[in-house]
């Protein structure tokens, strides 16, 4: 028997990383137990031994995502946050078939938990009220998430009009967007990252400032 023809044993971490290729590959919306089932070279009840449903494979995808996001627990805040959102950006770049789903996927996995968790560490440091947090939170996790959709299948991938305006119309009709083309390359894509996370710090602190000088944040009504 040729060596490509031994079926290789089936496990939980072998099934998340053939699903991941496999949505890589063809992406989201032709994912199926039954193609993985094929990918894996065995019946689609096999599957069904270690996840229930899809919906298990594609949670444990997205805690094998949060999982490549370290969490630092040393070292000031600023390069503490730093250091996660470049781990969370290196995570999309590898899982870019996937990642839509996991930008609006609420991450209340076991280990998605944790990540957020993480995050919220590093900002009570600076803004220990809840409230001033939460706007701290949504400011970044917002950038990061935007940024992770741009940069795997954002513009330039995502839908198209079915018509859309030619290149020479826009230079015309619309020449503020047309002058932004050439900045929207992928090789543009490192500096304009680390300028928004810059600008994401800094409007952290300016949040934090605020905190010391305006009234109490009104709190949720219970």
């Amino acid at each position: 028997m040729s060596r490509d023809n031994v079926r290789k044993p089936l496990d939980r971490d072998r099934i998340v990383a053939v699903a991941g290729d496999l949505i890589d590959r063809e992406g989201l919306a032709a994912f199926s137990m039954r193609k993985l089932a094929k990918e894996l070279r065995v019946e689609p009840m096999s599957l069904y031994h270690w996840f229930p449903s899809k919906d298990h494979v594609m949670d444990a995808l997205l805690d094998r995502f949060a999982g490549q996001v370290p969490l630092p627990t040393e070292g000031p805040w600023e390069a503490r946050l730093a250091a996660m959102a470049r781990s969370f950006r290196r995570a999309a770049a590898t899982n870019p078939g996937a990642y839509p789903y996991f930008a609006i996927h609420r991450f209340n996995t076991a280990v998605c938990v944790g990540v957020l968790e993480g995050i919220l560490d590093v900002l009570v440091d600076v803004l220990p009220d809840p409230a001033r947090r939460a706007e701290a939170f949504r400011l970044f996790i917002h950038w990061l998430l935007g940024f992770g959709l741009d940069e795997t299948s954002g513009f330039s991938k995502g839908p198209s009009a079915r018509e859309p305006v030619p290149d020479d119309v826009i230079a015309v009709r619309v020449p503020l967007v047309a002058a932004l083309g050439p900045f929207n390359r992928p090789e543009h894509f490192d500096r304009l990252f680390e300028a928004g996370l810059a600008a994401v710090i800094e409007g952290i602190k300016a949040i934090a400032t605020q905190a010391t000088q305006a009234d109490p944040v009104p709190r949720p009504v219970r």
